[in-house]
């Protein structure tokens, strides 16, 4: 199996993109590959590279075969998973993860589009094209499983929890409205009305703190837990 996603190459000036060698020498400094190889010429760690994928062709059917002149890069992980980048347009790059374990291979795309967003010195994060991931089944040319990457953890909690946000709204508005009328109403000490008021202007308040404190516990949830959200391939449109 594969999981295969597209990133964009971010252009180093208005009519310029990084070469091949230099984007290969990004992927080594983000740690996809050992440091030294960077030391070698870049033509003779290309033929390698050209070399090594050219053993795992026969399980991509989806690749034409332009684009398997077209690797700058091939890297072996220590978990047996492989990764094959390709670049047939300047501005961007398809990337094929390769692993005979589901569980392993969607762990590993999450590891990777994680790596590949962070900032690491002078490098910027790179973004995967439509925020898609496609995983295909050994050997075969369909697509089994979709990815949406997930870049905003809090607008992901937005949209996952909107009941968590209503209720605060409506609690914390409630609960400024009875602390002004407690404040400023003209309200006799002792009377059922101002008991009343006091009671509702504290269940207003604990239910406003419980609803920030459940939506929050969802976003940091969603923010240290998903790089990635998996659903089978259901659609014609997934596939």
């Amino acid at each position: 199996m594969r999981a295969k996603f597209v990133l964009r190459i971010p252009a180093t000036s208005p009519h310029a993109f990084p070469s091949d060698e230099n984007f290969a020498d990004r992927l080594v400094m983000l740690g996809l590959a050992k440091s030294d190889l960077a030391k070698q010429e870049y033509e003779e760690r290309r033929k390698n590279y050209l070399e090594q994928a050219e053993r795992e062709w026969d399980h991509l059917p989806e690749v034409a075969e332009r684009e398997r002149d077209d690797v700058i890069f091939f890297a072996r992980f220590p978990d047996h998973g492989r990764l094959i980048v390709t670049r047939v347009a300047d501005g961007f790059a398809t990337f094929r993860l390769i692993h005979g374990d589901l569980a392993e291979l969607e762990e590993g795309a999450e590891t990777l589009i994680e790596e590949l967003g962070r900032k690491v010195g002078a490098i910027n994060p790179l973004e995967v094209e439509d925020n898609r991931v496609e995983i295909y089944e050994r050997g075969q040319d369909r697509v089994i499983i979709t990815g949406r990457v997930i870049t905003d953890p809090l607008r992901e909690a937005r949209k996952r929890h909107p009941a968590d946000i209503v209720a605060a709204a409506v609690t914390g508005v409630a609960s400024i409205l009875t602390l002004v009328i407690l404040a400023f109403g003209d309200l006799e000490r002792g009377s059922v009305v101002l008991g009343t008021v006091e009671r509702f202007s504290t269940a207003m308040m604990a239910s406003f703190f419980i609803s920030v404190v459940t939506f929050i516990q969802h976003w940091r949830q969603i923010a240290r837990n998903r790089t990635i959200e998996w659903r089978p391939a259901s659609s014609k449109r997934d596939q």
